[in-house]
């Protein structure tokens, strides 16, 4: 019996409130759901965090750009540094450079023909010192000079006149300076015997002048050479920065006006 007064009242409970329920809806207000949802102001909340998250794949794909940016000048910054020092070393031996850079072949020319100008300027040197102990021994054999004293200037006047006192009558005639005559005494005394001796001795020195001259010429070279192995350091150096970046893939990550992430794929090609 208590069990059934308490069915009893479970059932009346319920049908009082079902009743109470449907007074509610009588009156205007929103009827108790039959299934469980978010409402719609809930249900909006979750609409920004594709947003945030558009927003944050934003600013990493920023901050991954400007890293590359960074290490893309960085690798710049090096690769100029290292043609610089490539560029010193030419400058100090040609060939060095490019043997920096990794180009052995052009080093190796540049190197072949830095040693076939030091041997030609060494060659006219020797050949040129060689020529002028001929002439001095000549003319001390065939013109009677003293060589202790003498500058330039008098080994070229002796092979222009046959004798000091030829000399100084020509000089004077023509400059009327005293000081431009050599005393006639025996430190500066000279007189071919021959004339065929003054000419072969003004031969000999001719060829020594002219190889002393050639080795300045050679000098000259040496420094072209320079100059064009720096010229090539640089071209390489374009060359392996060319390579490097011949072909370059970019991808960009940007908002859009409707509140997206867009994407944007960027080729580029070097010529």
């Amino acid at each position: 019996m208590p069990f059934l007064k308490t069915k009893y009242l479970l059932i009346t409970l319920c049908l009082v409130i079902v009743g109470f329920c449907a007074h509610l809806r009588a009156d205007g207000l929103p009827a108790i759901p039959t299934d469980i949802s978010l409402p719609t102001s809930l249900r909006n909340i979750s609409a920004p965090f594709p947003q945030i998250r558009a927003s944050r794949s934003t600013i990493t794909s920023s901050f991954d750009d400007t890293r590359s940016i960074f290490e893309d000048n960085e690798e710049a910054s090096s690769h100029k540094k290292k043609v610089s020092k490539a560029l010193v070393f030419s400058l100090l031996l040609p060939g060095a450079g490019e043997y920096y850079l990794g180009n052995k072949n052009n080093a190796a020319l540049f190197w072949v023909a830095e040693g076939a100008i030091w041997l030609t300027f060494a060659s006219l040197q020797v050949y040129g010192h060689w020529e002028e102990e001929r002439y001095i021994s000549w003319a001390i054999s065939h013109a009677g000079i003293i060589t202790q004293g003498k500058d330039k200037d008098y080994y070229q006047n002796i092979g222009l006149y046959d004798d000091i006192q030829d000399y100084n009558y020509w000089t004077y005639l023509f400059e009327r300076d005293q000081d431009m005559l050599y005393p006639e005494t025996a430190d500066w005394f000279w007189k071919w015997d021959m004339p065929e001796s003054r000419y072969y001795y003004r031969e000999l020195r001719h060829n020594s002048e002219k190889a002393y001259r050639n080795s300045n010429i050679v000098i000259g070279v040496a420094i072209l050479n320079r100059f064009l192995s720096g010229i090539n350091v640089l071209r390489l150096g374009q060359q392996t920065e060319s390579d490097d970046k011949l072909f370059s893939l970019h991808l960009r990550c940007h908002p859009t006006d409707q509140g997206k992430v867009g994407i944007r794929i960027i080729l580029s090609k070097a010529f």
